[in-house]
């Protein structure tokens, strides 16, 4: 897919009153399967969500949280590093929060920031740059060898979309707490971010990345939850058996 040509709006003959209807029935579905993992509690699941600025990634793990059971969630917001995560490797504070066996934890920008980021802005050499795809891969290679299952997920928005977005955090009283100045800046940088993107891609793909078009929230809605799902799936998952001396299961 390139970035560059690619809007962020839904297939055109996708309804949406049709998405929201299997909202409903995939929610049903990604409780059982999320009530499963924290039962067997021997896997876990770390979506990772990435976007430009004003994609919609808090919003997207927001409303897929609403199907699941809160307690067997994790997430986590990646800013920029503080003075303390600065002086340890870029991955330290990464290792730290990742989601325990029995849990699904969400990454609102994650490990990928530590390329994206001073790779365009050119914080830090470009050979220290070059090496971190190979130490991002080796670090997924082994959580992965750990039980736990990978979603990557990079929510595309449009240029338009994604200036409107910017100026209602301007405009709109509710929405001002988001606003940078800094992101109007960024997006300047588009092109660049969006290139960084696909040697990201490219580079770090297994397991492979998965772009979802994020011009509407229901939609972005859907294919997350999908991705959730179809990944649980994948996990054999299953009701444990009863844990009881006293106690035993009826034979069916």
């Amino acid at each position: 897919m390139n970035l560059h040509t690619t809007n962020g709006h839904p297939p055109s003959d996708v309804k949406k009153g049709e998405v929201k209807d299997r909202i409903k029935a995939l929610g049903e579905e990604l409780y059982t399967l999320h009530t499963q993992l924290m039962a067997q509690s021997n896997q876990s699941l770390l979506v990772v969500i990435q976007g430009l600025d004003a994609a919609g990634k808090d919003g997207t793990v927001r409303r897929v949280i609403e199907h699941m059971n809160p307690i067997g969630c994790t997430t986590h917001s990646f800013k920029k590093p503080t003075e303390l995560e600065y002086s340890h490797n870029f991955l330290w504070r990464v290792q730290k929060v990742l989601p325990p066996h029995g849990k699904v934890g969400f990454f609102i920008r994650s490990h990928y920031e530590d390329i994206l980021v001073p790779g365009v802005e050119g914080f830090l050499p470009a050979d220290v740059v070059e090496r971190r795809f190979d130490h991002i891969n080796h670090f997924e290679s082994l959580i992965q060898d750990h039980g736990m299952r990978i979603v990557k997920i990079f929510l595309h928005v449009s240029e338009d979309e994604q200036e409107a977005r910017l100026r209602e955090r301007i405009e709109v009283e509710r929405k001002r707490w988001k606003h940078n100045d800094r992101d109007w800046e960024v997006r300047a940088k588009r092109t660049e971010y969006l290139d960084m993107y696909h040697r990201i891609f490219e580079r770090c793909n297994t397991p492979e990345w998965n772009v979802v078009k994020a011009d509407t929230n229901w939609w972005k809605t859907w294919a997350t939850m999908s991705l959730m799902v179809e990944a649980l799936k994948d996990m054999q998952l299953g009701w444990p058996a009863l844990d009881s001396e006293r106690f035993s299961a009826p034979e069916s």
